[in-house]
C-alpha cells in the first residue's frame, strides 16, 4: 500500500497502488512511474554486460584509497561519486569495444581520471 503525505498536494508518497503506479524517492526526489514486471531476457549480450560490470566492480575494489580519492575529486564536477563515474566511463568504453571483447574476461585501466585507455579482453 502506498503511503502519502498530503495526497491532494502530492508532497510525498512511497510504495505502490495495486499494480498500477509506484511512488518512490530517488536521491531526494519524489517520483512515480507505471508498475512494470522486470524483464530478464538473459541473452548472451546481457550476460556479457553483466560480466563486464562484475569485472569493473572487482577492478574498483583493487584501487587504493588515494586512487579512489582522485576519482571522487574528478567526479565532483558531474555531481557523482567516484565509483559511479568510474563505472559510467568503463561501461561506455566497454560498449565501444564490444566488438573486440564480446565475452570479457578482464579489464585493464591505465591513467588517472579521466582515464584514456580501457582495455577489455
Amino acid at each position: 500500500m502506498a503511503r502519502v503525505k498530503a495526497p491532494l498536494f502530492s508532497l510525498g508518497a512511497s510504495g505502490s497502488v495495486g499494480k498500477a503506479i509506484v511512488y518512490s524517492v530517488w536521491k531526494g526526489r519524489d517520483y512515480c512511474r507505471e508498475y512494470q514486471i522486470p524483464a530478464n531476457p538473459n541473452t548472451v549480450l546481457q550476460q556479457n554486460v553483466r560480466k563486464a560490470w562484475d569485472l569493473m566492480v572487482a577492478y574498483w575494489q583493487t584501487q587504493t584509497a588515494p586512487q579512489k580519492l582522485v576519482w571522487d575529486e574528478f567526479a565532483e564536477q558531474f555531481q557523482m561519486s567516484g565509483f559511479n563515474q568510474f563505472m559510467s566511463r568503463g561501461m561506455k568504453e566497454y560498449s565501444i569495444q564490444l566488438t573486440t571483447a564480446v565475452s570479457p574476461t578482464s579489464v585493464a585501466v591505465v591513467g588517472d581520471p579521466p582515464v584514456d585507455v580501457w582495455t577489455w579482453t
